[in-house]
C-alpha cells in the first residue's frame, strides 16, 4: 500500500472538530476534519463499520469468541498526527484499546482468543481501557481508566517517534517511544461482545525543518553512540534533543 495514499494534510491545528460535509481529496472521499478514517478493507470479521463516513466500529455484533480489531486508512510515516476516539458503549471485558501497529502486526490472527491485542508484540503500540500502555508485552501505568462518554487523544510524532495519549483533554505521560523511521497504522481493538467506538476527528501537519533537524542528530547520537553533553549546543537544544531520544 501507498503509504500516502489515504493522508489529507489538515492547514488547521490539531483538535479539529467535524461538520457533517465531506470533501473528496485525491480521489478519495474524506470527512471534513478527518486525515484519515476506519479502512473497510482492514479489519476482522468480528468488526463492522457502521457508518457511512467510515468513523464508527462496532466489535462483536453478536457473540465474542476472541478479539477483534480494525485499522485506519493512511499509513503514517512523517509529521504530526493527532486523533480523538470517543467511547461509544460501556468499557468491559479482556481489553477495549487504542494504539498504532506496522504492517507487519498479525491483528487478524487472534479473533478465537481473549487477548491485549495492541502492544504483544514488537510491532504495535497500545493503550488499555485500563489505563495501562503496553508494547512487546510490557506493561506499564499510563493514566485513569477510561469508560462510556470519554474521548481518548492520540498525539503521534513521527520525527521524534513519540506517542503520547490524554483522557478528556489531560495529557498524560512519560510518552511511549521509539516509533521513528516506522510506517504505523492507528488501529483499535475490543474482545468484548457490542462495544463501540468512534473516530471523532484526525488531523496531520507537516513536519517542520527544526523537527527534521533534531530526528537527524538524535538519529546520529544512537547510531554512532556519542553523547549530546559533548556537543557545543544551547542547552535548551540539547534539552529539546533528549525528547527524540529512544528509550
Amino acid at each position: 500500500m501507498n503509504c500516502n495514499a489515504a493522508l489529507r494534510p489538515l492547514s488547521d491545528d490539531i483538535v479539529v472538530r467535524p461538520p457533517n460535509e465531506t470533501l473528496s481529496t485525491n480521489g478519495l472521499t474524506l470527512p471534513v476534519g478527518c486525515s484519515w478514517t476506519l479502512d473497510w478493507n482492514e479489519l476482522t470479521d468480528n468488526a463492522v463499520i457502521i457508518d457511512g463516513e467510515a468513523r464508527e466500529v462496532l466489535f462483536h455484533p453478536t457473540v465474542s469468541h476472541g478479539t477483534a480489531a480494525v485499522r485506519g486508512s493512511a499509513c503514517l510515516t512523517r509529521g504530526l498526527h493527532y486523533w480523538e476516539i470517543e467511547m461509544v458503549s460501556k468499557c468491559y471485558g479482556t481489553d477495549m484499546m487504542i494504539g498504532v501497529c506496522t504492517d507487519e502486526f498479525s491483528y487478524k490472527s487472534y479473533t478465537q482468543k481473549f487477548v491485549n491485542l495492541l502492544g504483544m508484540d514488537n510491532n504495535s503500540w497500545g493503550i488499555s481501557y485500563h489505563g495501562r500502555v503496553q508494547h512487546n508485552r510490557q506493561f506499564r501505568t499510563y493514566m485513569p481508566s477510561f469508560n462510556q462518554g470519554d474521548v481518548v487523544g492520540v498525539q503521534l510524532d513521527m520525527e521524534a517517534g513519540t506517542l503520547l495519549f490524554a483522557k478528556n483533554g489531560r495529557w498524560y505521560g512519560p510518552p511511549m517511544k521509539g516509533l521513528r523511521g516506522k510506517s504505523v497504522y492507528p488501529i483499535l481493538s475490543s474482545t468484548s461482545k457490542r462495544t463501540g467506538m468512534r473516530l471523532v476527528a484526525s488531523s496531520y501537519s507537516v513536519p517542520t525543518l527544526r523537527s527534521i533537524c533534531y530526528s537527524v542528530v538524535a538519529g546520529s547520537a544512537q547510531r554512532d553512540s556519542f553523547v549530546l553533553e559533548d556537543l557545543a549546543i544551547p542547552s535548551t537544544v540539547k534539552k529539546a534533543l533528549e525528547g527524540y531520544l529512544s528509550p
